[in-house]
């Protein structure tokens, strides 16, 4: 795609623009002659007579005299313009910014010349940020090419102008980790041409880092480095060693999410584990927009490694996998038509996963078990476009994509026993979302449902359940009142699959993995605070005041021959923390720092206190 790049020369009453077409120094050097030319004269000039100007100095030093006193005009016509946006350039550096109201007039107009605008993670602009360090980060990093930008855009030169693929752009900018925030607006409509410009600001890409969490009592620990815009290409490089009480993990990975300009993916990952190894690949062609009409994929995972079994909260053995799993689909749709898009996929699986016990247990429902999978299946999903733009949502003071549609998905597929020497199944799964606001109410509702059903025994088999649904009140500025109810379910679940309450999973003031069930439920109320402060350029800052209550029921789950009635008392806790975002890397992460008191609980193994040091995506 060719993308037309500015020059402006500004003098008293008068602006001369000169355009080229960026790539080719001939064709730059020429059209700018022409350009100059053809301001001062009506009649238009020939290429050979210009060529012979560009060897003249002084022919050019008088063309570029000349043309301070003429207007603007393209090759003899005047350019008229009947539409320009009243905001100048935003700051780049605006977490969160308004869109301007566009005339209808602009959809449908050709789309003439496109600016792409990129910044670099410290505003030089901001004496904040002139100190010598931001400085220094600033000249070691390398932008995000222009490149990269203009591969993501869903336009081109000469396409007719389609807002809703303006915004869409927008959001296909932001999800890069690379990238903090996008703009992309029309600036002026001239001769019936509209002229667009993308801006964007990068967040800082190389992240040797030391991440320390605590949650529940349990300590994981992180150390990497990772460059996520590798020489500004977008391309992902990380080394990494993490540990927490189940495994050390050492990890490669390298991502490329659209290789080439061609809107193919790739992930690749290598990882030695203390009790195990994972080589994964995969190959991609996405629907990357609303309007794409086919996708397709190659997956690939060989992995071995440990997973530990609890019991009363205590580790009493490790069921070893060793899996291997290979998917391949193919995806068709018929685009995007009237606010929506439907998208099919047609895909075989296969998947094998071999389970042995580190060391023998009375009670344990099996000592090895080989489960097998070969199976077709089929994909519908369809995806309602309500896309808007939010603050305070889930980051702090920033600009957020929420849909306010609904978005749906089902599987489904057949496993014959013929085909993979173990028990039929037909395997489903199903997946919704939604979202409506209403002034300053926003309520959000997601569910799923997936599973086996076992075509010999009649019955559900690893069926997990989960329904959450949070309401957020905007009514009073930089404050968010928050509630938040989620509940799942398990039945028939595989031996290895345990549901958890306490820590992370749920109840702040307990250990985690307090109690273990078949059912479980969340009720969180928060009242949210999003300060204005901006800790040392780096972080937005807020606070949090909370009430956690929490329920168990049905029977306890794990490597028990007969499942044991457990104790289903109501839990609740108090607490309050911060919250920082940061702004200049790791841009969808939030860290979270809380303390949380359990209440009325008699139980040994809960403290008065439990201290939480986190990094999770959302506030």
């Amino acid at each position: 795609m060719l993308v037309k790049t500015f020059w402006g020369l500004i003098v008293p009453d008068r602006t001369v623009i000169v355009y080229s077409i960026t790539g080719d120094k001939h064709k730059n050097q020429l059209n700018f002659a022409l350009y100059i030319l053809n301001s001062i004269s009506n009649e238009i000039c020939d290429r050979e007579f210009v060529i012979k100007l560009l060897t003249s100095t002084q022919y050019l030093s008088c063309i570029t005299m000349a043309s301070l006193f003429f207007p603007l005009t393209t090759l003899g016509k005047e350019k008229i313009c009947q539409w320009k946006s009243s905001n100048q350039q935003a700051s780049p550096f605006d977490f969160v910014y308004k869109k301007e109201q566009l005339p209808s007039l602009l959809n449908g107009k050709q789309i003439g010349e496109i600016t792409i605008v990129r910044y670099m993670v410290f505003d030089e602009n901001n004496p904040k940020e002139t100190i010598f360090l931001y400085q220094w980060l600033n000249s070691i990093h390398y932008v995000t090419t222009e490149n990269v930008v203009n591969e993501d855009l869903l336009f081109t030169t000469s396409d007719k102008l389609d807002l809703e693929r303006l915004s869409e752009t927008e959001r296909k900018l932001r999800s890069n980790t690379f990238i903090f925030d996008a703009r992309v607006r029309p600036v002026r409509l001239c001769n019936d041409t509209v002229d667009l410009e993308v801006t964007t600001r990068d967040t800082w890409s190389i992240s040797p880092s030391l991440n320390l969490s605590r949650s529940g009592g349990e300590n994981k620990s992180k150390l990497s480095i990772t460059e996520s815009n590798f020489l500004g290409t977008g391309k992902l490089i990380s080394v990494s060693q993490s540990k927490n009480s189940q495994r050390t993990e050492y990890t490669m990975r390298f991502e490329d999410h659209n290789i080439g300009g061609s809107r193919r993916e790739t992930v690749i990952e290598i990882s030695d584990n203390s009790d195990g190894y994972r080589q994964f690949f995969t190959l991609n062609l996405p629907f990357y927009s609303l309007a794409s009409t086919k996708s397709y994929s190659l997956t690939f995972n060989n992995e071995k490694l440990s997973q530990p079994i609890y019991h009363d909260g205590e580790k009493i053995l490790d069921v070893n996998h060793k899996n291997q799993y290979v998917e391949l689909f193919y995806g068709k749709s018929d685009g995007y038509i009237n606010g929506k898009t439907n998208r099919w996929r047609y895909g075989i699986t296969y998947n094998q996963d071999k389970l042995t016990i580190d060391k023998s247990y009375d009670n344990f429902r099996d000592q090895g078990i080989e489960r097998k999978q070969l199976y077709p299946w089929l994909e519908l999903s369809s995806l309602k476009n309500k896309f808007t733009t939010i603050e305070n949502y889930r980051s702090i003071k920033r600009t957020e994509d929420i849909n306010l549609g609904r978005s749906f998905n089902a599987k489904i597929g057949y496993s014959d026993r013929s085909w993979s020497n173990d028990h039929s199944r037909i395997i489903f799964e199903l997946n919704s979302k939604n979202a409506l606001k209403r002034k300053n109410h926003l309520f959000t509702v997601e569910s799923s449902l997936n599973g086996f059903w076992r075509t010999d025994t009649k019955k559900t088999e690893n069926l997990a359940l989960r329904f959450a649904s949070d309401y957020y009140n905007f009514s009073l500025k930089d404050w968010v009142f928050f509630t938040g109810l989620t509940v799942n379910h398990l039945k028939n679940p595989h031996i290895e699959n345990q549901l958890f309450l306490g820590g992370d999973t749920g109840l702040r003031g307990y250990p985690i993995r307090h109690r273990a069930s078949e059912s479980n439920a969340i009720l969180t109320i928060e009242q949210r605070f999003y300060s204005n402060l901006h800790l040392f350029q780096l972080m937005k800052v807020g606070a949090v005041a909370y009430i956690d209550i929490g329920k168990t029921w049905g029977n306890t789950l794990g490597p028990m021959r007969y499942s044991v009635e457990q104790d289903n008392r109501m839990l609740a806790n108090v607490g309050f923390g911060l919250r920082f975002a940061p702004t200049r890397a790791y841009a969808r992460h939030v860290i979270h720092v809380d303390i949380a008191f359990p209440i009325g609980s008699k139980d040994s193994d809960v403290s008065s206190m439990q201290f939480l040091l986190s990094a999770k995506r959302r506030f």
